[in-house]
């Protein structure tokens, strides 16, 4: 596919959300008394809610995904029925103004994803794969017994977002770059909830949309969640359109609007189960507030009869295909509790409750956390080191500005309101904090605040936005500053670093690692190799052609809201229109220089044109040093078996066989069936020209070990004839062909 006819692919996939994930839910709300700003996204919500269900029953029904070319065009029939509305929406300059402004955040957001040519960070990696499988598996015919990225069974995370992404991957093309730019718009709808839940206590006006956009564009934690491929912000939007319908339902005693925040609660749990303790809080407090509603008896049986039914599309299929053990006990969590004492759970949840509050510089790491860290690359490590600060602790995903701030709001506001609602507000977040970081089954030496807490942290996002105009003026200027710092250390520097993928290195004419020069991370270099494996092409290698394009795309919007930004903090209003003014340059020049910064590692040389120029840019004190003060850290752990392969690797490419072959033993040592790591410690001893019988050896345990994947076998047979060992490669195809044969 050429990079031309991907992004026309890209935008009639995105002509096509624009006609779906607003129409059909308009159908159903045009008539209620509502503000436009609470029906555009209720409108949205059950769009995407009535687009699930009619994948589902395409699926569960075996009917062909080309209906959705006709759902689609009943769905533009019932745009064309109700124009009369669209047209009068067009007229409304209110919502001209929101729309261009998430248009605007939307052109941020896309910009960086289309520089993306791996994802990592911390220790992520893994989950971007697992879901573009999900969607697959909806196109193919898996067994039960099929595990996805070979870890996960299919019920282990429910379907909702990936059934979605289906019908519209089905219109168009199922391949891997469509589906990152589906998940990232579905991802980034989130700021129209935002907008809903602070309706509710501000009188906005479109100035306030631009600032939310605003804030949201230049957070670590919202860029980052809109662009990596996974489901906890799609979850976020549901979980914040059930609070808000939540608060209106109980303020009015409104059942229509208590039934929307039941279904849109079953919804965000069908996204991802991180929304079960809002659910669960939800639920405690409807039974507190229950005497108190007109409909005692009709509201909670309509309640549960709504939010029951739609889990029930997914749960009681998941139970008679898969049965209830998996369907219930195969998400990582429970898989993680049931190996656990009480005591070791006590010490996992007081470890991942106090890491969460406490940033990793003001904690000592132990050994095994450092490795995060350890790499060449400067800018590798403050990449690291900040993302694991905005990703991983709350309130500090707010921003380093914005959690001081966001704080004070919160507590000011709680004075203003009557001691019920201050009680609400309280106990939905201690509430949640402490149930959402009780429900994770690990442990780590981070911070959780990116699974269960980022409704939370866009809920304080959006206040400190709304709120931004009342604050003191110098308050507002050291904010603006603190929002430039966080585009800089969290964004920028984050999508630079997602920007660079490695050449493959060979040995022989097998592709057994991609190298990175600056060797920024085993988190980069893990996620790389799994790119590498499974052969997906991701968005930013597509269009690497037109990286600059998107570079100054995402430049010039920066300038422009900061610019819009400096301006309101200067005058204390939103200014539609205004001169530059001292402030509005330092904050220009500060944008400027952040970019620059980051872009300035191309220096680095990153991705070298072969080996020779590897030695040369890095010599080889220099990475053993690196690599031995990795070792020091990693512990005898079985998951640590990849990093041992990958310290191996990074030896052996610099022709230092003796620790290679240390590493990969020890990685062998640790996972007896790394083929990878066996593979590559049997071409060095081809290399090392080890006594023969060594070669053996290696084929035995190959086949011993994973006896159907020949593929290893076929490399290494080629490898030794390369080197000229005609007799043992005779041998391994002798072994290969009686593989085949038992298959057949």
């Amino acid at each position: 596919m050429t990079a031309a006819w991907l992004i026309v692919e890209s935008l009639l996939l995105l002509i096509l959300f624009a006609v779906s994930l607003f129409v059909p839910g308009w159908i159903i709300i045009r008539r209620f008394r509502w503000s436009n700003i609470e029906k555009i996204p209720t409108a949205i919500a059950l769009s995407l809610l009535i687009i699930y269900l009619l994948a589902e029953l395409i699926y569960l029904a075996h009917l062909p995904w080309s209906i959705c070319y006709l759902i689609t065009l009943v769905f533009c029939l019932f745009g064309y029925a109700i124009r009369t509305d669209l047209l009068a929406f067009w007229r409304n300059g209110a919502i001209r103004y929101l729309l261009a402004s998430y248009g605007l955040l939307l052109t941020m957001t896309f910009s960086f994803l289309a520089i993306t040519r791996h994802y990592s960070g911390g220790g992520w990696g893994g989950d971007f794969l697992e879901h573009f499988e999900r969607v697959q598996y909806f196109f193919s015919n898996y067994p039960p017994e099929h595990k996805l990225i070979e870890v996960y069974y299919f019920p282990a995370r429910p379907p909702l977002m990936n059934l979605i992404t289906a019908f519209f991957l089905s219109q168009i093309e199922v391949s891997y770059q469509l589906f990152q730019v589906a998940f990232c718009a579905l991802n980034t709808l989130v700021y129209f909830a935002c907008i809903y839940l602070m309706s509710l206590f501000y009188r906005l006006k479109k100035g306030h949309y631009l600032l939310v956009a605003i804030f949201l564009s230049f957070n670590p934690a919202f860029q980052e969640n809109s662009i990596y491929a996974w489901t906890k912000l799609f979850a976020a939007f549901f979980l914040l359109m059930m609070l808000s319908n939540y608060l209106r339902a109980t303020e009015k005693n409104d059942l229509r609007r208590m039934l929307l925040a039941a279904v849109f609660g079953a919804t965000a749990l069908l996204a991802h189960y991180s929304a079960g303790p809002y659910l669960v809080f939800f639920a405690l407090h409807y039974l507190c507030i229950w005497f108190k509603r007109q409909n005692k008896i009709k509201e909670p049986l309509l309640v549960a009869l709504a939010g029951g039914s739609l889990l029930a599309s997914w749960f009681v299929w998941s139970v008679l295909v898969y049965g209830s053990k998996m369907t219930f006990a195969a998400n990582s969590s429970m898989t993680e509790f049931k190996k656990q004492s009480f005591t070791d759970y006590w010490e996992i949840f007081s470890s991942n409750l106090y890491n969460t509050f406490i940033p990793h510089p003001f904690v000592k790491l132990p050994l095994n956390a450092e490795y995060l860290f350890v790499q060449i690359s400067e800018y590798g490590y403050w990449r690291d080191y900040f993302f694991m600060i905005y990703q991983t602790c709350f309130p500090w995903s707010l921003g380093i500005v914005s959690a001081f701030v966001g704080s004070f709001l919160f507590f000011k506001a709680l004075k203003n309101i009557s001691w019920s609602k201050r009680l609400f507000w309280i106990s939905f977040i201690v509430f949640n904090v402490i149930l959402g970081i009780a429900v994770i089954g690990t442990g780590g030496d981070f911070g959780a605040a990116q699974i269960c807490l980022l409704p939370i942290t866009l809920a304080g996002i959006a206040l400190v936005a709304v709120r931004f105009l009342t604050l003191n003026k110098y308050f507002r200027y050291l904010l603006v500053v603190g929002l430039c710092f966080d585009l800089t250390a969290g964004v920028v520097l984050q999508f630079r670093m997602q920007q660079h993928f490695p050449l493959l290195y060979l040995a022989g004419s097998y592709p057994v690692v991609p190298i990175f020069g600056g060797l920024l991370g085993l988190s980069t270099l893990s996620s790389a190799a799994l790119i590498t494996e499974s052969k997906v092409r991701l968005l930013g290698h597509a269009l690497a052609p037109y990286a600059p394009i998107f570079w100054l795309s995402a430049i010039l919007v920066s300038l422009l809201f900061i610019f819009k930004l400096s301006q309101a903090a200067a005058a204390g209003k939103f200014v539609y229109y205004s001169r530059l003014t001292l402030f509005s340059c330092f904050a220009l020049i500060l944008v400027v220089v952040g970019f620059l910064v980051c872009l300035s590692d191309f220096r680095l040389e990153y991705e070298l044109e072969d080996m020779a120029a590897y030695q040369k840019k890095y010599p080889r004190t220099q990475v053993a040093a690196t690599l031995k003060s990795l070792m020091a850290a990693l512990p005898d752990h079985p998951e640590n078996a990849k990093l041992y392969y990958l310290l191996g690797v990074n030896s052996y490419r610099l022709n230092d066989f003796g620790n290679a072959v240390k590493y990969l033993n020890e990685a062998l040592l640790l996972n007896p069936a790394d083929n990878r790591a066996r593979f590559v410690l049997g071409f060095i001893f081809i290399v090392m020209k080890m006594p023969g019988d060594a070669f053996p050896v290696q084929i035995a345990d190959l086949v011993n070990y994973n006896p159907g994947n020949t593929a290893y076998l076929e490399h290494y047979a080629q490898v030794l004839n390369e080197r000229g060992y005609v007799n043992t490669a005779a041998t391994v195809r002798s072994k290969l062909n009686k593989l085949n044969k038992v298959e057949q």
